[in-house]
């Protein structure tokens, strides 16, 4: 759990760490954290939606 903690802060903290050091638009700051929130919200939303115990 440890690593995916790192994994999923690092995903928003390097692009900002990047644009903030000029190395990469601000513009591709934003898609990239628009599609890091939009991936996790996904993939919160299947492990909600499949979390029940109910079966066939």
């Amino acid at each position: 759990m440890f690593a995916t903690i790192g994994i999923v802060i690092s995903s928003f903290a390097l692009p900002i760490v990047l644009a903030r050091s000029l190395v990469i638009h601000w513009g591709a700051c934003y898609l990239t954290l628009a599609g890091n929130t939009i991936a996790y919200i996904t993939i919160l939303g299947y492990f909600f939606g499949y979390e029940s115990g109910d079966s066939w």
